[in-house]
């Protein structure tokens, strides 16, 4: 049976949902993940949102479907046709044939290598741009350009 329901609360990968319409008592469910084998996914409700729930026939177990927006928890409808936006306003975005993603975040870590197949850029210039000016930057230090080596004074 397909019900409606208000996230309550969360806990581990099941959430405690109230049924308003049938006067239930609040039941926890599980929560369904993209993945859960060899890749991994976990993406939770949050409490007070609006959710389409399946339910046993006596009501006694159930699985969320998702969640639903409504007239008061609308979409932004500035980020694309796809998106992931997170309490403290951060996002990921994509607009379908932009061939491109849009991330807000305040720092970017990254544990591994950053490879790009095309240039790399900032508000300032482009990493080429750097590259070009060091390499045309010659010492004029007797040492033929190349690495200055430990300085010979100190300041």
């Amino acid at each position: 049976m397909l019900e409606f329901g208000t996230i309550k609360e969360i806990k581990g990968l099941e959430a405690k949902v109230h049924f308003e319409a049938w006067g239930l008592e609040d039941l926890w469910v599980k929560v369904p993940q993209k993945f859960t084998v060899t890749k991994k996914s976990k993406i939770m409700p949050e409490a007070g949102q609006l959710v389409a729930v399946i339910l046993t026939d006596d009501l006694c177990d159930g699985v969320v479907l998702g969640g639903i927006y409504n007239e008061i928890d609308l979409p932004p409808e500035d980020l694309g046709d796809s998106f992931i936006q997170f309490g403290d306003g951060s996002y990921f975005s994509h607009t379908e044939g932009s061939k491109s993603f849009n991330l807000e975040v305040e720092n970017l870590y990254v544990s591994k290598n950053i490879i790009a197949g095309g240039e790399v850029q900032d508000s300032r210039g482009t990493l080429d741009s750097v590259r070009q000016h060091s390499n045309s930057h010659a010492h004029t230090n007797g040492n033929n350009g190349s690495n200055t080596g430990a300085p010979t004074a100190t300041v």
